[in-house]
């Protein structure tokens, strides 16, 4: 190895280390505060007892593991190898139960939007909204300039996705098939059997989430709502009747996500187990024997512990949990910095096949340590491991795959209400990279908007882009007085959803 490669192997090495070994610190005092914040749930939370049997299992076997922590990283015969490997097959538990929240959070969306979209367009007759002025010019004009606002062709398909998402469905069916499926083909090129079929299955469970037979499995009080509210007709409820219909969905959002957080939350704890178990530090090195930390955890474990006379738990939480932001962000700040060093190092100095097998061996772990510490129950639903040495799927495969899906989707889509059908409908191409170019994208939008059924929805319509572009970070200049929204001629009681 040439010396200058063997000293730049040698600061990698130090960097990686030094990075491992503050993560394990990290994550030592993440695993206590999410402990500490699992017992101090709020009177609202939802109890466990309203999950499925193995979320309390998992619950107790996090509580244990972290009172055994000592004693099991000091173990030498196998119990933290064997404790890292049921730590994560509870994970993929977790993210199973996870999948089952996320499938009703999509039909619960979908079926949730006309009873809003009612009452906005109630909301805006109220304020007159057909008196105003709009500049409909201009706002293709936003739009166009959002669109190239875009760093990259990802985040311009992402863009086009979300504007095609804001106007209502019109087109014939035939079209519609021949859009999803140009869609499915650019969304697929070069892509894998195995990547094919993993992700059309997910586009299954998201837009067609009860179309499978363990739908309802877990939180059956979530399905018994949805299924009463499948056929519901927003434009012919009383103004009461709507606003109840409304605050039930959000009800439903609401328990669905405090569920979506004690989940998180357990995931999260059993990753902190998974880099700990993994690693070779024992107690006092991530203590670093400084009492204060190791008191620290003592306490922790009689918080997770049996009730002891005397001990007032609810006050000892109160107590240290303010001391986990000190300890923590430190550490983090600490991480970021290791790894802008080593960038700099790999990006101008060296290329990992060059580093002895040693070196690649910690950098593996470092790696691994980084994904789990970062990673989230939502992300790891979706993340396959896929072999990336494998071969592209044939064109041929590809075609008869998109045209079972397609056949699929469509015999779910044909008996549901038709305002649910074409916003399902939507939804699904919506989530591909749309098969148009941005003037093709503009022209629908253009095309949506005048064939509205009164002002009203028109001006919805050019409401949901001004969100995303709101969403996205995306300001409109206008050299006149500075106003932002673009859509009008300064109206500043307009209505295009943005604060003036």
């Amino acid at each position: 190895m040439p010396k200058n490669i063997a000293n730049i192997e040698n600061e990698l090495t130090q960097l990686a280390y030094e990075y491992i070994k503050n993560q394990a610190k990290s994550t030592f005092f993440l695993l206590l505060s999410d402990c500490t914040e699992r017992k101090s749930a709020a009177p609202d939370d939802i109890p466990l007892s309203e999950f499925p049997n193995k979320v309390s299992d998992i619950e107790s076997k996090i509580s244990r593991f972290t009172l055994d922590l000592e004693k099991i990283l000091e173990n030498e015969t196998g119990e933290k190898e064997k404790a890292f490997w049921e730590c994560t097959q509870m994970k993929k538990e977790l993210i199973e139960i996870y999948g089952h929240i996320s499938r009703y959070i999509s039909l619960l969306s979908l079926y949730a939007s006309p009873v809003a979209d009612e009452l906005e367009l109630r909301r805006y007759r109220a304020e007159n909204v057909g008196e105003k002025h709009v500049e409909f010019n201009m706002f293709y004009e936003d739009i166009l300039a959002f669109l190239n606002s875009a760093e990259d062709e990802n985040k311009k398909h992402s863009y086009m996705s979300q504007i095609f998402k804001c106007a209502p469905l019109k087109m014939a069916h035939i079209k519609y098939e021949s859009l999803l499926e140009a869609s499915l083909k650019e969304a697929f090129k070069n892509q894998s059997k195995e990547a094919v079929l993993n992700s059309l299955l997910v586009f299954k469970r998201t837009c067609a989430p009860d179309s499978f037979d363990d739908f309802g499995e877990y939180f059956p009080s979530v399905k018994d709502s949805l299924e009463k509210n499948k056929l519901i007709f927003p434009e012919e409820m009383s103004e009461k009747e709507l606003a109840e219909k409304y605050d039930a969905f959000l009800n439903n959002f609401e328990y669905l996500s405090k569920a979506s957080d004690v989940l998180s939350r357990l995931f999260n704890c059993l990753n902190s187990l998974i880099i700990l178990f993994y690693l070779n530090f024992k107690i006092e090195d991530l203590t670093e024997k400084n009492v204060l930390y190791s008191d620290l955890y003592y306490s922790v474990c009689e918080i997770l512990g049996e009730q002891k006379e005397g001990l007032d738990k609810d006050v000892l939480i109160e107590t240290i949990t303010p001391l986990f932001d000190n300890y923590i962000e430190p550490l983090i700040d600490k991480a970021s910095e290791i790894t802008k060093k080593e960038s700099s190092f790999l990006d101008d100095s060296i290329d990992i096949p060059e580093l002895s097998e040693d070196a690649k061996k910690l950098m593996f772990t470092e790696n691994f340590i980084r994904d789990c510490f970062y990673e989230n129950i939502e992300d790891a639903m979706y993340a396959f491991d896929y072999d990336t040495t494998a071969p592209a799927a044939e064109e041929s495969f590809k075609d008869e795959e998109f045209k079972n899906f397609i056949s699929y989707m469509s015999e779910y889509f044909s008996p549901l209400p038709a305002k649910l059908r074409k916003n399902a409908m939507r939804n699904l191409l919506s989530a591909l990279p749309p098969a148009m170019s941005e003037n093709e994208l503009i022209l629908y939008i253009k095309n949506a908007v005048d064939s509205a059924p009164s002002f009203e929805s028109k001006v919805m319509i050019l409401d949901k882009v001004g969100y995303v572009f709101e969403n996205n970070g995306f300001e409109l200049s206008d050299e006149e007085d500075g106003c932002t929204c673009g859509h009008h001629e300064h109206d500043h009681d307009c209505t295009c959803g943005h604060d003036h």
